[in-house]
């Protein structure tokens, strides 16, 4: 992703930049640096307390912090939530807005300035699904054994073929959710 980063802002004509690969618990970085921080589809993977004091700490005052997630609700809605055997007992690492807002609130480096709410509608061959679970597109699937993801591709085959009448013509919406945080002491509300 961060060459991907370098070559689409280089391309674009921007060239003051640098990427930085790091453990999100180590940043190398002096605080007050950073433009904007994110993290996009990956804060499942790490505590999220931690992650906004860190970002926050290196983070400009007049910078943000962008979290791209989905949740576990929005999981629950899409085609691998729907149809997928043991997709959601699997993914348990994502979180509820609610979790993300208490954890946010709970610091005293960061404050919640918008949420914004997303919905892509997807179109796929039942052959293309079965492709993205055999390379393991979403990391949920790694967390099947070899033996067991077989068992569950055949049976969702069944499910799709059950629930959609051409199977080359699948379609879903997927969902995910941005919460934009600006780092920084709470500030009290207006009265």
């Amino acid at each position: 992703m961060l060459k991907e980063t370098s070559a689409y802002l280089k391309g674009n004509g921007i060239h003051r930049f640098i990427t930085v690969k790091a453990n999100v618990y180590d940043l190398p970085l002096k605080g007050n640096l950073m433009d904007c921080v994110f993290t996009f589809n990956a804060i499942h993977h790490f505590d999220l307390i931690r992650f906004v004091e860190k970002a926050a700490a290196i983070t400009k005052e007049d910078g943000l912090i962008f979290i791209y997630t989905r949740l576990q609700s929005q999981n629950a809605r899409n085609i691998w939530g729907r149809y997928f055997p043991l997709f959601l007992e699997k993914e348990e690492r994502l979180y509820e807005l609610n979790d993300i807002t208490e954890a946010i609130d709970s610091t005293s480096c960061s404050t919640i300035e918008s949420i914004e709410n997303f919905q892509f509608k997807r179109k796929s061959t039942l052959d293309q699904l079965l492709d993205k679970v055999r390379k393991r597109h979403y990391s949920t699937f790694s967390l099947y054994d070899d033996h067991e993801l077989e068992y569950c591709l055949r049976k969702f085959r069944k499910k799709i073929a059950h629930h959609f009448t051409d199977p080359e013509q699948i379609e879903w919406f997927d969902e995910n959710i941005m919460i934009v945080v600006r780092p920084g002491p709470k500030t009290a509300p207006l009265s």
